[in-house]
């Protein structure tokens, strides 16, 4: 699975890399911090544009994630309140 190692970056790591810009982000840095070959980030992504692609699309679906869940909160108080 493409995304199976960027779980292993702490989140706070991979803004930092990414709010420095796409252009300084490295790769062969992102595979160091996740203790893997320098090479496994081209084998499962190609480039740096699909990394960033996919690092995007995890931004997506957590934001989705939480989206859900405040929706369900919200539904579950009012069914409190109401």
């Amino acid at each position: 699975m493409q995304l199976s190692y960027l779980g292993r970056l702490p989140s706070l790591q991979l803004a930092g890399a990414v709010s420095r810009g796409a252009e300084r982000l490295s790769l062969r840095r992102v595979a160091k911090t996740v203790g893997v070959s320098h090479q496994a980030p081209y084998v499962h992504f190609g480039d740096k544009r699909r990394f960033l692609a996919a690092v995007a699309g995890m931004g997506l679906q957590e934001a989705a994630d939480e989206a859900a869940i405040a929706r369900s909160m919200q539904a579950s108080a009012c069914l409190v309140a109401c």
